[in-house]
């Protein structure tokens, strides 16, 4: 408390506090009277280590005022100068000084009031921002993200990072190749020095069309019609393409091959917002196939049983399947076999062959089987005088002979394993015998002759 003269105090309490005033007027005292003082402590409003700082704050484009209120209350705010601030007359306006500048803040709470200030240092800001190629693209197709500058700048004094990097296809420099499989948020953050910027595009992905095509076949002869159809739901136009002129938009085509090679199909089939897809479907057209075979025994048509024996072998050119139908219910699939017949008859014998394209033709050739013929003479005379001298049967078959003559007692008198040249009429011992009636016993292969001769001299 200090008096100021008559009846004038100034008083400076530190905190809130209760004053009496007593007046003493010869000896006598008045009962006092009663002054509260209530202290507002506007000190220390502000936070000493937001503002205040000499060697200044660094920003990007724009920051909001640091400061802080310590306590709660109701606060009057006022910032000057109040150029390049969003609002002056609030505690953290966005300031956007274009030079380093001071700004000062001062705090109002009824009838008490503090200053403080604040050095801002702005930056150059990053004028560097995502640009793409394209915003709309296709399933499968890429589009080219690029960092854009507005200015010339040093792209080292940037540090760029790319997200998602799971779409990334290739870095080159500033600029990302991308291939989205669904729709994406694609977001290019920069930073230069203090500076941070992130600046995102979305890319919009839409699906190819799903394709069907019906073929009747990949594989033809020459002179061969190949017939396709498109089911896709999802085209809207198409284009076929073989050799000639493109077809566009028929759902149904007929191809038709007059000479022999290898052909590509080309197929696009186009859908929603344009997106496309294709199909290349290589098709192999055969030359004619011509079946050729070879028979042995070589022009004979005629063999005998039990020796039937028949050699085939194809000469068709450019066979990847064959199949033989020998005619009695067998068939074979080599491409040389020997086959034996166990019974006479007329047998058609049929190749039919086809080539790696689809390419058929055929061949029959027929053979007759037959029994073999036996003749066995009954009579000879074996006089020297060179007519019927030898007793000689006659055997076309391929089994084996054996012959045996015996004389009335059964006595064998001769024995061959052979047809020629035949009985002269002699026994074992190379003496003539008599003439006479004599049997015989001939065994060819498992069958067995029995008869009688006569040899008369």
């Amino acid at each position: 408390i200090t008096p100021m003269g008559g009846n004038q105090f100034i008083v400076t309490p530190s905190q809130n506090r209760i004053f009496t005033f007593t007046a003493n007027v010869n000896g006598c005292s008045s009962p006092g009277s009663k002054l509260e003082i209530k202290v507002n402590k506007l000190k220390g409003i502000i936070m000493a280590d937001s503002l205040g700082r000499k060697d200044g704050i660094v920003f990007c484009d724009s920051i909001n005022l640091p400061a802080t209120i310590k306590r709660e209350g109701s606060y009057h705010f006022q910032w000057s100068p109040p150029t390049h601030l969003s609002d002056p007359t609030i505690l953290n306006p966005i300031a956007k000084p274009t030079h380093n500048t001071w700004y000062y803040l001062t705090a109002q709470s009824g009838n008490c009031s503090i200053r403080d200030s604040v050095l801002l240092i702005p930056r150059p800001g990053i004028n560097t921002k995502l640009e793409v190629s394209k915003k709309k693209v296709c399933q499968g197709d890429t589009l080219l993200a690029f960092a854009k500058r507005d200015k010339k700048e040093n792209p080292l004094q940037e540090w760029l990072e790319w997200w998602p990097s799971k779409i990334i296809k290739l870095y080159r420099g500033d600029s990302v190749i991308l291939q989205p499989d669904a729709t994406t948020k694609v977001s290019l953050k920069i930073l230069s020095g203090e500076c941070f910027k992130e600046d995102t595009v979305t890319i919009k992905v839409f699906p190819k069309p799903k394709l069907d095509i019906w073929a009747n076949t990949l594989k033809g002869c020459q002179g061969d019609t190949l017939h396709f159809v498109d089911n896709s739901k999802e085209v809207n136009a198409r284009t076929w393409k073989l050799v000639d002129e493109p077809l566009h938009n028929e759902k149904e085509v007929r191809f038709h091959f007059p000479r022999a090679g290898n052909f590509n199909l080309h197929y696009v089939g186009i859908g929603k917002e344009g997106c496309m897809d294709s199909l290349i479907f290589p098709i192999q057209i055969g030359p004619l196939i011509k079946a050729r075979v070879h028979v042995q025994p070589q022009g004979q048509d005629t063999l005998q049983v039990p020796n039937a024996l028949v050699r085939l072998e194809d000469l068709t050119a450019g066979v990847s399947e064959r199949i033989w139908d020998l005619g009695d219910g067998s068939t074979s699939t080599l491409k040389v076999l020997e086959y034996r017949y166990t019974h006479a008859g007329k047998y058609k014998i049929r190749l039919w062959v086809q080539s790696e394209t689809g390419c058929q033709d055929s061949i029959t050739k027929q053979i007759w089987v037959v029994e073999p013929q036996l003749i066995v003479p009954n009579i000879f005379t074996p006089n020297n005088d060179g007519i019927n001298d030898f007793w000689q049967i006659g055997y076309n078959g391929g089994d084996e002979v054996e012959i045996r003559v015996f004389d009335r007692w059964g006595k064998v008198v001769y024995h061959s394993k052979q047809t020629a040249p035949g009985w002269d009429g002699k026994d074992l011992s190379g003496i003539p015998v008599t003439q006479g009636q004599f049997t015989y016993l001939i065994k060819i292969g498992q069958k067995t002759y029995k008869g009688t001769l006569s040899l008369l001299r």
